[in-house]
């Protein structure tokens, strides 16, 4: 006969067993209630579009900045000295060879080195990547830009370096755009608001004089 004390530690001991917690199988993990914990994706920052033009400037070069702010704002960008027909004092940025603005900065010898406290004043590109926001860049056709900002209210060739300027209906007062000597206008006149099929926009540019 088995003394009830051995029983009783018997009993105690199947109790035990059966309240152990179950060790997890690779198995048994599968079924585990799932992680709601929200899933987030890593994304590199959006960059901003370095190439729109802006009734502040162009990209991260900016009207008002001195020419050292925008050196420090575009540290990629190469800057240079250069001049126009007139001799004026510019300084050219290029970013790519099919990439650069010219900037004015009220500097007064295009023989002297680039005076890097000035402050733009006019900011203009002859490159295609530069756009305003409706898309319109250097190159675009003036029958497509005609659809964005209306119709030729008028084209003007200045008088000394008969360089051609036109003007569209709806087009906002911060911009200047040239045309690429595509204006057709009677005998003695600057004046015109006809142009040949294939006209196109040679440069666009933003200035202090234009801006509020």
């Amino acid at each position: 006969m088995i003394p009830s004390r051995v029983l009783l530690l018997v009993a105690f001991a199947v109790l035990a067993c059966g309240q152990r917690p179950n060790q997890t199988s690779p198995e048994g993990a599968a079924n585990e209630p799932p992680d709601h914990r929200p899933v987030t994706k890593s994304t590199a920052p959006t960059q901003p579009d370095m190439h729109v033009v802006s009734t502040s400037g162009m990209g991260s070069v900016r009207l008002q900045m001195t020419l050292d702010e925008a050196r420090r704002a575009l540290p990629v960008g190469k800057f240079e000295r250069t001049s126009d027909g007139d001799g004026a004092a510019l300084v050219e940025v290029t970013l790519s060879p099919a990439e650069s603005m010219i900037l004015s900065a009220d500097e007064d010898n295009s023989s002297d080195p680039i005076d890097w406290s000035k402050r733009i004043k006019t900011i203009e590109t002859f490159s295609p990547a530069f756009h305003t926001v409706e898309g319109v860049h250097p190159g675009s056709l003036v029958t497509d830009v005609e659809m964005v900002f209306g119709k030729t209210r008028e084209i003007e060739k200045s008088e000394i370096e008969s360089r051609e300027y036109i003007a569209f209906e709806k087009q906002p007062s911060y911009l200047t755009l040239r045309l690429d000597s595509a204006g057709i206008f009677s005998a003695g006149s600057r004046r015109t608001t006809k142009f040949e099929p294939d006209a196109k926009i040679l440069s666009v540019a933003v200035s202090t004089n234009s801006t509020n």
